[in-house]
C-alpha cells in the first residue's frame, strides 16, 4: 500500500500528516484531525487556479522570491 507521510518529531509528541486519508495524527496523545475539505474539490480548484494562470493570463498571488524562500524552507535551508 502506498504511503503519502510526513512525520514531524517534536518533544511531546510525533505527529503525521498522512495526505492520502487526509488526516493528521498525534501518535503520542492520540489526538486525530480529520481534514474536511474533500480532496477532489481541492485538486478541481488547484487545476481551475493553474489553469487560469496559464492559459488566462491570471496574476499569480505568490512571487518568485516568495516561491524560493518556500523552498528553502522545505528545504531546511
Amino acid at each position: 500500500m502506498p504511503r503519502r507521510e510526513i512525520e514531524l518529531y517534536t518533544e511531546d509528541d510525533v505527529v503525521v500528516c498522512d495526505f492520502i486519508k487526509a488526516e493528521i495524527r498525534f501518535l503520542k496523545s492520540g489526538r486525530r484531525i480529520d481534514l474536511a475539505e474533500e480532496r477532489n474539490e481541492y485538486c478541481l480548484r488547484e487545476i481551475a487556479y493553474f489553469f487560469d494562470l496559464a492559459l488566462d493570463g491570471a496574476a499569480n498571488i505568490n512571487s518568485i522570491p516568495y516561491a524560493n524562500s518556500i523552498i528553502g524552507f522545505v528545504q531546511g535551508e
